[in-house]
């Protein structure tokens, strides 16, 4: 679908057709046909009406007004306003989500991007926004979840989206984050038999180095005390303790860079640890290999 510079609306059925309605912006859900649209009354600030497409009602406005629309596959809109704000729609109202945002995007597979106030591209991780750098004026994201934005200067760009990974163990293992006080205040990392690809056996191996939980949206943490190596589930901020993580494919390890020789593992169904000395034969014969994708 595209909205030309004098607000018409047009879809792609093996050529352009025209959609009636004053649109400024439209999003169109990557699964159905969920269809949401800004346009018609402003208040002259940048915001516009909120419609949505209801079949032989055609256009139905909806409570609030926005400058920026997109939709995610289970027909849930999203939107930004004229004063950066964000919002989600939970059908009835309009939750705001923390952050600020120029423009927004939503892929196929559920990933949501902004342009941030600064022109920054950040992604949602599910309680937080991560800074992905670059500098943009708009975003629209593929169905493999990539970002693709338009600069301030008129160029296309392309990003990468996050490398989501499950990290499997033996015997039917994954390793996910198990909260285990009830006010998700302490999580662990532990082998367990999940088999669901949800957000608890999701992992983010970030550009920086750490390595980060979707659900628990808290990063894998090295201590190193008396010969060997603690693992905890903390904030990712960022410290040194938090950085160095990397998947290694050769032999099938997760290292850490402060401890080369070193290797995570799990014994069984049991807690994720770090090994100071990865000793691979014993490692193949009695704990996880571990493989990662």
């Amino acid at each position: 679908m595209a909205v030309t510079r004098d607000q018409k609306l047009f879809t792609w059925n093996g050529g352009w057709y025209q959609v009636y309605g004053d649109i400024r912006d439209v999003g169109r859900s990557a699964v159905g046909d969920h269809m949401w649209a800004i346009g018609g009354g402003g208040d002259g600030r940048g915001n516009f009406n909120i419609y949505r497409w209801e079949g032989q009602a055609g256009w139905v406005q909806k409570p609030g007004m926005a400058a920026r629309i997109d939709v995610d596959p289970d027909g849930v809109p999203w939107v930004v306003n004229a004063y950066n704000a964000i919002y989600r729609w939970n059908g009835a109202a309009w939750d705001q989500i923390a952050g600020g945002a120029q423009d927004i995007g939503i892929g196929a597979e559920r990933s949501v991007w902004v342009v941030g106030n600064d022109g920054t591209l950040f992604w949602w991780n599910r309680r937080g926004w991560d800074r992905r750098g670059g500098r943009l004026a708009q975003v629209s994201v593929d169905e493999g979840g990539n970002p693709w934005g338009v600069d301030p200067a008129g160029g296309l760009l392309r990003g990468k989206r996050a490398e989501v990974r499950i990290v499997h163990g033996v015997w039917g293992t994954e390793l996910v984050a198990d909260e285990y006080y009830p006010d998700s205040s302490h999580w662990t990392a532990l082998f367990a038999v999940n088999n669901t690809g949800g957000p608890a056996s999701r992992w983010i191996f970030g550009g920086d180095g750490s390595l980060r939980n979707v659900a628990a949206n808290k990063c894998i943490h090295l201590d190193v005390r008396d010969g060997y190596g603690w693992i905890h589930m903390l904030d990712c901020n960022g410290a040194p303790a938090s950085l160095g993580w990397s998947w290694s494919a050769s032999d099938r390890t997760i290292r850490n860079s402060s401890h080369p020789a070193g290797c995570g593992f799990g014994n069984g169904w049991s807690g994720f640890e770090f090994s100071l000395t990865c000793m691979l034969d014993f490692q193949r014969r009695s704990t996880n290999i571990i493989d990662v994708r």
